[in-house]
């Protein structure tokens, strides 16, 4: 993301109950996810081709299955320490994804990352990542 203290995009680019995004229905290449959005749910953003850059806040719990799926021109994604579970195919197809910053204990379901570059891993959240990976038999990335 160029600018890391943009303003929340306008609520008026989400359905949106209060608490979980359910579609993004924005024009915006750079979204900034409101506070106090605790899930993004499944198929939120799934085929935003013109997003480039996703910040979400601390209050988001749950990345919902296929939320971000085949967002082609996704390069950018920051992932806070609440987010507790990255669900199925959550990045699938994310084809330009080079920037994941990930903080804190994340539980990332099978596939999340299904089809994605894997460098942008650091190698310290990588040690972590393969060693619950190895443990839990996942499938992170797919074939």
């Amino acid at each position: 993301m160029s600018d890391k203290n943009l303003p929340p995009t306008s609520r008026s680019s989400f359905e949106w109950d209060g608490t979980k995004i359910k579609k993004f229905i924005g024009k915006e290449t750079e979204v900034v996810i409101p506070e106090g959005t605790t899930e993004i749910g499944w198929y939120a953003f799934e085929g935003c081709s013109s997003l480039k850059s996703v910040v979400i806040p601390f209050s988001v719990t749950v990345i919902g299955n296929s939320a971000f799926k085949d967002c082609t021109s996704l390069t950018s994604v920051l992932i806070p320490e609440g987010v507790q579970r990255i669900r199925y195919h959550a990045f699938s197809n994310c084809k330009n994804l080079s920037s994941v910053k990930i903080s804190g204990s994340v539980k990332i379901v099978y596939e999340a990352f299904r089809g994605c570059p894997v460098p942008w891993f650091s190698m310290v959240w990588r040690h972590k990542f393969w060693d619950w990976c190895k443990s839990s038999h996942c499938w992170v990335f797919g074939g």
